[in-house]
């Protein structure tokens, strides 16, 4: 922007005038301004909003994981017993093996599952 010294006369004062005419209000400018703010705190919001129902989903994802290993690990430790109950000599065969014997594993679990 160019600097100019006006004196009072009628040149200047439209010059003067022209520029004021095409100035741009405050709040116009306060407006402006604050779009890129709010068009930001929109995005944040969803971003926030998705973040959480992912989360969500996640925990639920995590619970039925759960579930499932727990069953598993259930079915298993039953199979064990089954054949542990059916062949004495099966627990020295998994020791061997360096599996776990079935009266441990029945142990382990005894306080966690029901039967």
């Amino acid at each position: 922007m160019r600097i100019t010294r006006y004196n009072r006369t009628k040149g200047n004062v439209r010059e003067l005038q022209s520029q004021k005419a095409n100035l741009v209000p405050g709040r116009a400018l306060a407006a402006a301004a604050a779009a890129p703010y709010n068009a930001v705190a929109q995005v944040a919001g969803q971003v926030y909003g998705d973040i959480g129902r992912i989360q969500q989903r996640d925990e639920q994802l995590q619970r039925e994981e759960d579930a499932i290993s727990q069953k598993l690990a259930m079915e298993q430790l039953k199979a064990k017993t089954i054949q542990w109950e059916n062949n004495p000599g099966y627990d020295n065969q998994s020791q061997e093996n360096g599996d776990p014997t079935a009266s441990t594993m029945l142990t382990e679990f005894e306080g966690i599952f029901e039967f």
